[in-house]
């Protein structure tokens, strides 16, 4: 690039003096000019000026060009900066969550209790942000994460786990805290209905400890596990959490959270427990019976006794299915249900046997897709295990494909196909069971209600895969629970976000792309490049906040008043 000063004549024959850029154009390949300055009529500057305009004006383009030169040679000597010109500014969203949230009293009484010698306040929401934006161990969101944020806070490495640990050390203390931010930001929660799952996390160690017990892996590995139960208030929002032990089993879990959630928030109201089958016990439901509550499970059809499987797959005139269509007239499932009375029994912690009886309605439904789609997994292992008898593989090779084999060898050689297996799991396909207290609802109410389930199993999948809960890089007891409850902290703000901000039409992953995608370059001028691709849903982001987020250059100004965003509740 360079400056010229181009002389020009216009009508009436006089001569016209201007200053224009010269600089190459990539696309056409030559150089091409744009006016920098407009002079005037060379004779009329000349007057004014008392002397020759064209030398006067010669020498403001010489300084132009030199200064221009100057600045290249000190760009080309000037060394690459310790800070990176990268900036998160996506973030501004969960940011505006967090302030709605209101906490600031709760949490400097509750961060009072450490002697971490920083803002703690500002490092724990520098902590969950980190998460969202880029999920990785305290270091490095030490060193690149939280610098990457547009506005953080000060800390050390030391600080950040002393803080973690202090987290995990109070976890419970702190997701009430956030449970009231909850609350100052949607009102009064809705627990009427309460979802209820588990899941848990491995760990690549070979000693186990007190913690990190040997236990049933939901990746169906061999390493020691930590249990993680989580309850979703009726909106889905996050309600509850706590981690045990990998060898513990997780059916207790759900009286005790419950007892938790009640004693915490006082609520005396009755909530009906949703649950998948896995939770199902004659002492999980004589404690929500006892304590005034209700109760949601499904059930096993494939371990059902042999009366209670033709019951589901019976379809007459004396026990129809009632089929439930689309718009479009597709059957989406039939269903079914029945009134009785059952009689359980238990034994608790003491010994002491305990029986009662409750009036249940169970409701079986068939849904044709779920039968296509479980009919080919049975399909595929009936295939593997044919494969492995005839290679007359061990027991512990067939996995889950051994429900389909009778092993007639106690050593383990010689297996056989189960085909009586093999097809009445293929007739049970797509048939499943539902068990619920609520005897005075439409089994359609209590099916919607049971399908919500599917959004809890989806949180535990953003915990792991959006939020890369695993692997966890800390292991300390207390500081592993601070780790969970920072990913714990950052799947409420995403689901707020999601439900209570874009209305649901916008997904929590595709929420988490656009606040790690939104970044920008700082030019070094006080002013901002935008470098996040424009996207469906950069535009639908942007018609709900209207903040001008598109802009290619954004000003510092602009990205200030970007932070300061208003959170808005939508229902």
């Amino acid at each position: 690039m360079s400056f010229i000063l181009k002389r020009s004549r216009k009508k009436g024959y006089k001569t016209y003096l201007q200053i224009v850029e010269t600089h190459y154009s990539p696309e056409k390949k030559y150089s091409v000019q744009r006016l920098y300055k407009k002079l005037g009529d060379e004779q009329a500057l000349s007057d004014s000026l008392g002397t020759d305009a064209y030398e006067y004006y010669k020498k403001e383009v010489d300084a132009l060009n030199r200064k221009n030169a100057n600045e290249r040679k000190t760009l080309k000597e000037t060394l690459i900066s310790e800070t990176s010109p990268l900036k998160n500014i996506g973030y501004f969203l969960p940011h505006a969550v967090y302030r709605k949230m209101s906490m600031d009293l709760y949490l400097d009484i509750l961060l009072s209790q450490s002697d971490i010698q920083c803002d703690k306040k500002q490092l724990l929401h520098d902590l969950v942000m980190a998460r969202i934006v880029c999920p990785s161990s305290k270091k490095r969101a030490y060193e690149q994460v939280i610098p990457s944020l547009f506005e953080h806070g000060d800390c050390t490495l030391p600080q950040i786990y002393e803080l973690t640990r202090f987290i995990g050390e109070n976890y419970q203390k702190l997701i009430e805290t956030f449970n009231r931010g909850i609350s100052n930001v949607i009102g009064k929660r809705e627990t009427g209905h309460v979802y209820f799952d588990c899941t848990n996390y491995y760990f690549e160690i070979d000693v186990s400890d007190s913690f990190r017990r040997p236990g049933p892996s939901k990746e169906e590995r061999h390493n020691p596990i930590v249990g993680q139960a989580l309850l979703l208030d009726a909106d889905c929002i996050p309600l509850g959490m706590h981690l045990y032990p990998g060898n513990q089993s997780e059916k207790p879990e759900i009286r005790r959270i419950i007892s938790e959630m009640k004693n915490q928030d006082h609520i005396t109201g009755r909530t009906i427990q949703v649950a998948d089958k896995g939770l199902n016990c004659a002492r999980n439901i004589f404690e929500a019976v006892s304590n005034g509550d209700g109760y949601i499970y499904s059930q096993s059809v494939m371990g059902a006794g042999e009366v209670e499987k033709e019951w589901v797959k019976l379809d007459s005139a004396e026990c129809p299915y009632v089929e439930v269509k689309d718009k479009n007239g597709e059957v989406l499932y039939k269903i079914k249900s029945r009134k009785e009375c059952i009689r359980y029994k238990f034994t608790d912690e003491s010994g002491k046997k305990i029986e009662f009886s409750v009036n249940q309605m169970r409701i079986a439904t068939f849904s044709p897709s779920l039968a296509r789609k479980k009919k080919t997994e049975i399909l595929k292992q009936a295939e593997k295990a044919a494969k492995l008898c005839l290679s007359a593989a061990k027991r512990s090779e067939y996995g889950d494909s051994s429900k389909y084999v009778t092993f007639v060898s106690e050593s383990d050689v010689k297996a056989v196909v189960n085909q009586d297996a093999i097809n009445e799991a293929l007739a049970l396909a797509g048939y499943n069971e539902i068990i619920t207290s609520e005897i005075k609802e439409k089994p359609t109410a209590i099916y919607s209600t049971y399908h919500n389930l599917w959004i809890i199993e989806n949180t535990f999948r953003i915990m792991k895969s959006q939020l890369d809960a695993r692997p966890v890089y800390v292991q300390h007891e207390d500081s592993i629970k601070g780790h969970f409850t920072i990913c714990y902290l950052a799947v409420i703000i995403l689901r707020l976000l999601q439900f209570r901000c874009f209305e649901d039409k916008i997904s929590a992953e595709q929420l988490t792309d656009y606040i790690r995608n939104f970044q920008v370059t700082d030019t070094g001028k006080s002013e901002y490049i935008n470098t996040m691709r424009d996207t469906p849903v950069v535009k639908q982001v942007e018609e709900v906040i209207n903040m001008g987020t598109r802009s290619l250059i954004m000003t510092e100004k602009k990205i200030q008043k970007l932070m300061k965003y208003k959170f808005v509740t939508r229902k």
